[in-house]
């Protein structure tokens, strides 16, 4: 059974073929667009007058443009940035973002976010300083695993985000990965990225570790998932019995909730998924794209304003997904509040205690 598209206005939206124009679209421009669907949803449906000639399908397609103008900006910036590791040799992959846009029917309709590439330990640093010469940053601090930095763009396109990963440990992934690495080809561009097995199980546990609220996460899986070859390694995809247990269980979600079409052995079928959780998903991509954005740190609401304290630990209550995720536990019809509450406290005793060490280094 799935949630069909009065529900889930994505449903096969990665693929070029029309799909079934429904006018409520229309209603919800602005919701759409504000999530990042604006460019697909033009792909999809700009053949169809109903569409294409209203006040609102015009919106579409001006979001399909600023989206195209990143696109190409990011080409542009990448491919300066092969360039220079390979002068360097610094072993480097992309990873989730535009090295996913080979599944989709048309690259560029794929929503523009951040630029996520992974270079392993040896060499973090030597890439950290190397994009940030490129990107015009003046590094003020390496992260421990990851560090952002921010390319300008054209004042239609605004920022471009750069994350570079020191390791993909979160994601069941060592420096392995690195030299098993693949080549795809975005728009006359060579990519190098993980392989296919690699890549789905990080594109399906990424979209649990943040709480499956962006609707292009799930895209994703569903046109990664219907373009895999024939000799695909679902033992090593899924990796162990944990792992299996949340990738099979984004991987059902995608049929059920966007109609991805596609074969997995039986012994990794999610027949079974807990009553609350497609709808959880649904939830979650109806609410308002400010909802889900970085909240200050809460020392700052206790020092400012201690009057906010109950609003501001409400905001960051953790989201279902992302509480069973980082707690270990499984999706069944177990109450999510129960993981919830465990996420909290796991959180909020690791805050105490980083801020503890910090102290005591600092007096030291």
């Amino acid at each position: 059974m799935s949630l069909q598209t009065d529900k889930a206005p994505l449903y096969q939206i990665w693929k070029n073929k029309g799909g079934c124009f429904k006018i409520a679209l229309l209603d919800r421009a602005d919701d759409l667009i504000s999530i990042g669907a604006g460019s697909l949803i033009w792909n999809h449906f700009h053949e169809n007058p109903r569409f294409s000639r209203t006040k609102q399908g015009q919106l579409f397609f001006a979001a399909a443009a600023r989206n195209a103008i990143r696109f190409n900006a990011q080409l542009t910036f990448i491919q300066t940035l092969n360039r220079s590791f390979k002068q360097s040799n610094i072993p480097h992959v992309f990873i989730k973002g535009l090295a996913l846009g080979s599944y989709y029917a048309s690259p560029q309709s794929r929503p523009v976010g951040d630029i996520d590439l992974c270079c392993g330990e040896v060499r973090y640093e030597d890439a950290v300083n190397e994009v940030a010469r490129l990107t015009g940053n003046k590094i003020l601090r390496i992260g421990d695993k990851t560090t952002t930095l921010h390319m300008r763009g054209d004042r239609l396109s605004s920022f471009i985000s750069v994350d570079v990963h020191k390791t993909l440990s979160a994601y069941e992934l060592d420096d392995s990965a690195l030299k098993m690495a693949k080549k795809v080809w975005i728009s006359g561009l060579e990519l190098p990225t993980l392989s296919e097995e690699e890549h789905l199980r990080l594109i399906c546990l990424h979209f649990l570790k943040h709480g499956g609220w962006r609707p292009i996460w799930l895209c994703d899986v569903a046109a990664m998932a219907e373009s895999l070859p024939s000799d695909f390694d679902w033992d090593r995809c899924m990796k162990d019995e944990r792992t299996a247990h949340y990738v099979s269980t984004v991987l059902e979600l995608s049929r059920r909730i966007l109609g991805a079409e596609f074969e997995i052995p039986v012994r990794y079928q999610a027949t079974t998924l807990p009553d609350w959780l497609a709808s959880e998903v649904l939830r979650q991509w109806s609410m308002p794209h400010r909802a889900h954005m970085p909240k200050s740190p809460i020392r700052y609401t206790l020092a400012n304003e201690p009057r906010r304290l109950p609003s501001a630990l409400a905001a960051r209550w953790p989201k279902p997904l992302h509480a069973v995720f980082i707690v270990g536990g499984r999706f069944s019809n177990l109450r999510p509040q129960v993981f919830q509450c465990a996420a909290f406290l796991k959180k909020g005793l690791s805050h105490v205690y980083w801020n503890y060490m910090t102290k005591k280094i600092m007096k030291a």
